[in-house]
């Protein structure tokens, strides 16, 4: 390309037929190399696309750049705050650390039951090798940033041979006293907007799931969760009602169940309703002594109970903006993010509400979907409010919040003339939607069923189809 600049500077100046010819013999290459590089750079997209042995991470980084999603950062946006707009950065990190460990106080805690239901089997004690040291640290990803110990993962990797021994006595002495060193209770957290709502609104800010832990700390976790895991996976804890954070499931699959429920339904002549509902601030929620009750009541014990009250205790996070951070504030309730561990407790602090409803119930992490199939429109909706009066008493029990104005109602069918019966949830009327996005994730799936019905009836999910054919939609964006 430089030498086609050149040709063409020189071809300009003197204007001689011969320096033309050689201008545009460099554009013409410079054309075809382009094309190539192109066609190439396509080529090589998509043999990293359909590579099953790249890491789910790299794909999805490919993936947003070509699908161009939109980054919902938004440090450089002011905030408000009671009335006031904060534009420098300290300001900004301070009021959103503020708001976050807002969240995760309680004014009134629950009342625990006396004692659980103890399961037949108990883990009260993890031993971690030298082996179990060395597997988790090969495989430790060094392309992470440091977190709050200014520790890069690149740095730990190359001298990690010397650190086997010395870690693997720290990381079981740690189980064995029941406690965890308080530098890894540590977290810098980064804010991203929502995409809903006033942007300036420091309540429409949400953490990032990559939070910045201490290299360690989260090496520490990956390798403690593949004994629990284990022991939950072994006695079969887990609902198979929930498909969030769990092998071999995923967004994908719940939606194709739900999708084959709807038209496998709908082919026999069966109507379906469903509730989505939206749990507020569930991960930043958590009670502490409610999900330590539940761990005794899954059988962890002892030490390792011992080790998890400490684990959750005196947390501490700040929030950065643009370099900036806020001071240190403590973190009352939630799980830690940015970590495998946090997701799984908080699927076992959630497992139990299967048993608070008589319908059927789907769960991916917070996201529950509570459905029937109709047999008589009446009973179904007397069915559903019933369960969502259980899944209120459920939620005041264990210090969650349904929010009812994002809780909607969908109902499918293929006649004409319905009356679809108004359900509540917290004495607040639900929603009749005719489209919805189910497992809004950051990948972006979404999942509609939709049709054009008459406007009269426009609050169906399915309506007026000419055949029996079901006019649906599954797209990936």
């Amino acid at each position: 390309m430089r030498k086609r600049n050149r040709a063409y500077k020189k071809a300009k100046s003197r204007n001689l037929i011969s320096d033309w010819k050689k201008f545009k013999e460099l554009r013409n290459e410079v054309i075809d190399l382009v094309r190539e590089a192109k066609r190439q750079y396509l080529i090589n997209l998509h043999n990293s696309l359909v590579d099953k042995s790249i890491p789910p991470g790299k794909w999805w980084r490919i993936a947003k750049s070509v699908c161009k999603f939109k980054n919902k950062e938004s440090q450089n946006s002011p905030i408000k705050v009671n009335g006031e707009i904060l534009i420098h950065p300290i300001e900004k990190a301070t009021a959103i650390n503020d708001y976050f460990c807002s969240i995760s106080r309680f004014d009134t805690e629950p009342q625990l039951p006396n004692v659980p239901p103890l399961a037949p089997y108990e883990l009260s004690d993890i031993v971690i090798t030298e082996q179990d040291v060395i597997d988790h640290f090969q495989i430790l990803n060094i392309n992470k940033p440091a977190g709050p110990d200014k520790l890069p993962p690149k740095f730990l990797k190359a001298i990690f041979p010397s650190l086997v021994t010395p870690l693997t006595f720290i990381f079981n002495k740690s189980l064995q006293s029941g406690t965890v060193p308080s530098d890894w209770k540590l977290a810098n957290v980064s804010a991203i907007y929502k995409g809903k709502g006033d942007q300036d609104n420091v309540s429409n800010q949400t953490t990032d799931l990559s939070l910045l832990l201490i290299v360690l700390a989260k090496y520490w976790r990956k390798l403690f969760f593949k004994y629990l895991h284990n022991y939950i996976h072994d006695h079969a804890i887990l609902t198979d009602q929930q498909s969030g954070f769990r092998n071999k499931d995923s967004t994908i699959n719940q939606l194709l169940l739900l999708y084959d429920e709807i038209v496998k339904n709908l082919d026999k002549g069966k109507d379906v309703r469903f509730i989505f509902c939206d749990v507020s601030k569930a991960f930043d929620r958590v009670w502490h002594m409610g999900l330590l009750y539940k761990l005794r009541k899954y059988g962890i014990k002892g030490n390792l109970l011992n080790w998890f009250k400490s684990y959750l205790s005196d947390r501490q996070q700040r929030v950065g903006v643009n370099g900036f951070f806020s001071n240190w504030n403590t973190v009352k309730a939630g799980v830690p993010q940015g970590s495998i561990l946090g997701p799984f407790l908080f699927l076992l602090f959630v497992n139990d509400i299967v048993d608070a409803v008589t319908n059927k119930i789907k769960l991916f992490a917070d996201d529950t979907c509570l459905y029937c199939v109709v047999h008589d429109e009446r009973s179904a909706a007397e069915s559903l409010g019933q369960d969502l009066e259980s899944l209120d008493q459920w939620a005041g029990e264990w210090g969650v919040t349904f929010n009812a104005d994002k809780t909607k109602s969908m109902y499918f069918t293929r006649k004409r003339n319905i009356d679809v019966t108004s359900l509540c949830m917290n004495d607040a009327p639900l929603e009749n939607v005719s489209e919805h996005k189910h497992l809004d994730l950051s990948q972006q799936i979404y999942f509609c069923f939709f049709c054009t019905p008459p406007p009269h009836v426009a609050l169906h999910g399915l309506h007026g189809a000419q055949s029996s054919t079901v006019q649906k939609v599954l797209r990936t964006d």
